[in-house]
């Protein structure tokens, strides 16, 4: 078991960013499937319509939503390694050989896609990986590679994930904020005043679903350790401060401290799970390798 040096983690970042704007809204829908490789999402799946662009902006830092609402999906300045993770579901860290020509500002794309509204996101992937192999050229392969990874374990307690209730809604276009999606993990923080409440709600989810959440979030590969099986319900709820962006160094990193702390005492005392984002242990990992990919084929 190794604790390497802290680095801000996604939730750190955001709350950083929501202290310029508090008015963000941040709802994002997780899930996790199985990747294909680009040949074969190619071969099976592509957008209605899709417009890639590179971003000439010259601005740093992208937007854009995790899966597609109502048959749209755009992004504004994404990078290639996010792209990468978005199609095949892993976490940035997990994604190696990425040109350093094709990393940082100027190198980064604005995407528009439409697709059917009922798309789901296993099938929104394969439309990403055709995407990545038909405009970019992209090729790769799997490898295992030993990482530092965060694991997920079960309390000493025992775990207290719920039998799923079968309350949640097939496909849903654009649910309401009491309705959750069947087999998605649903997260989103709410703002009020200087504290940022963090919602993960799971309706027949698994631990393929809550590795994924928490692979996405980018705080690096998740290793699932806790051997459950089968579909459960997750109700996870914390509070946490807003990170003030005239702090220095050392108190970001008491913050970033307090943050992973807050995280693991939420998950555990509420799903009986322990989440440690401070602590990261080798472990063997398949992870994507790039062996080709070019600037992306003009509209």
């Amino acid at each position: 078991m190794i604790r390497l040096r802290r680095e801000l983690g996604f939730g750190m970042k955001i709350l950083l960013a929501m202290s310029a704007f508090v008015s963000l809204a941040f709802p994002v829908t997780l899930a996790r499937a199985q990747a294909s490789s680009s040949s074969e999402g190619s071969a099976r799946a592509a957008f209605d319509v899709v417009s890639v662009k590179v971003d000439k902006s010259g601005e740093v830092g992208g937007a854009g939503d995790r899966f597609p609402r109502n048959g749209r999906w755009r992004w504004t300045r994404i990078s290639l390694r996010t792209l990468v993770m978005y199609a095949y579901n892993v976490s940035q860290k997990e994604v190696f050989g990425v040109p350093s020509s094709m990393e940082g500002p100027g190198s980064t794309f604005n995407i528009e896609a439409k697709m059917p509204p009922d798309t789901t996101p296993a099938r929104f992937r394969l439309m990403l990986q055709s995407l990545l192999a038909e405009r970019f050229h992209f090729a790769m392969h799997r490898e295992v590679r030993e990482i530092p990874v965060i694991t997920i374990d079960v309390a000493k307690a025992g775990s207290k994930l719920q039998k799923p209730t079968g309350e949640c809604l097939q496909r849903p276009t654009e649910p309401l904020p009491d309705e959750y999606p069947c087999g998605e993990i649903v997260t989103r923080p709410q703002v009020s005043g200087q504290e940022v409440s963090w919602e993960y709600i799971g309706r027949s989810v698994s631990m393929a679903e809550l590795v994924s959440t928490l692979s996405w979030s980018g705080n690096g590969p998740v290793f699932d350790n806790t051997g459950i099986q089968g579909l459960f319900d997750l109700d996870v709820k914390y509070q946490v401060r807003l990170a003030n962006n005239s702090e220095d160094s050392e108190d970001r990193l008491n913050r970033q401290v307090d943050y992973e702390r807050t995280v693991r005492n939420a998950f555990e005392k509420q799903a009986g799970l322990i989440v440690d984002l401070g602590m990261m242990k080798k472990h063997p990992m398949p992870v994507i390798a790039i062996d080709h990919v070019e600037m992306p084929t003009p509209n």
